[in-house]
């Protein structure tokens, strides 16, 4: 009987994770995103395209930065350059622009996101500062087809001074969507470049996702759907822990209440790893289809 509640011990302690998810660090969110970016680089399928998040495998040097920072865990919508100022201020970034030397790039810190709002040659330019003197971004497209098959258009290089104007620096992940403290310092502001689109709408943008609005904000359905799951995934592990200790304290005595207390212990076992797994499989099918992100989308 000892063992029998040592092995329910075990598992509560396996599927801790499961019932408790741990929110990730601020340093692994960061490492997250700059690993990601830099797998992305170092694979001539990803390619660039001045108006793409993802799409086709292209990105532009803004979506290339924001798909790193959604695979970190961040909830960002796919936005041009000045919107994604504004939204990754609501998600946990501060302005450190006045501590960072733009020329030289003294004062950067891993994780750190350069951005330039004002049009030089009619672009913009977002990098991401990934320590060590190095940047990685989206620089252009240099041979007019996807991919980047000479290396030169998603790349890993030397910081070097772009006319940049902004530094913002990630500090954990906050919901406050008017953070006072977290305003331009100096420079331009975002309203003042309306000829690019600031935020995604039905005019500028299509989006065929069913989860998902125009602009990439979550639909009531995606938000049910996450609920659901978050239930089912702290229910089960917790259902079988309370069935199972049921079973064997009834069966306390009698040899043939214990068999049959182990043969449901196993068959619970493998109903909720099944249980389990079904909401990574549905966010796995939801996303190949493009319905938990903008992956279907497209910018006009």
């Amino acid at each position: 009987m000892r063992k029998k509640i040592a092995l329910i011990i075990i598992l509560s302690f396996a599927f801790f994770p499961f019932i408790f998810p741990q929110a990730a660090s601020r340093e692994e969110t960061i490492d997250t995103a700059i690993n990601w970016m830099i797998e992305v680089s170092k694979n001539p399928v990803y390619g660039y395209d001045r108006s793409s998040c993802g799409q086709a495998n292209q990105y532009s040097c803004v979506g290339l930065v924001i798909a790193g920072w959604k695979a970190a865990g961040l909830n960002v919508p796919c936005v041009g350059t000045e919107s994604m100022y504004k939204v990754f201020l609501k998600k946990g970034f501060v302005e450190v622009t006045d501590s960072v030397d733009l020329n030289t790039g003294e004062g950067l810190e891993k994780g750190d996101i350069v951005i330039r709002v004002t049009r030089i040659n009619g672009v913009t330019h977002v990098v991401q500062y990934i320590g060590d003197g190095k940047i990685v971004q989206a620089a252009g497209d240099t041979d007019g087809i996807p991919g980047d098959s000479q290396g030169n258009e998603i790349f890993v290089t030397n910081y070097f001074p772009n006319y940049y104007e902004h530094v913002i620096r990630f500090e954990g992940e906050t919901t406050n969507e008017d953070n006072d403290n977290n305003q331009f310092t100096g420079g331009s502001t975002v309203d003042s470049y309306s000829s690019y689109p600031p935020v995604l709408s039905s005019d500028n943008f299509t989006c065929e996702t069913i989860f998902l609005n125009p602009d990439g904000s979550e639909k009531e359905i995606k938000k049910l759907l996450d609920g659901i799951f978050s239930i089912i995934k702290i229910s089960a592990p917790v259902l079988t822990i309370v069935l199972t200790l049921i079973d064997y304290l009834k069966s306390l005595g009698d040899p043939d209440a214990l068999k049959k207390a182990n043969k449901r212990l196993v068959r619970r076992i493998v109903i909720m790893v099944l249980v389990l797994f079904l909401p990574y499989l549905l966010e796995l099918i939801f996303n190949l289809f493009g319905l938990y992100n903008l992956g279907s989308c497209e910018i006009k």
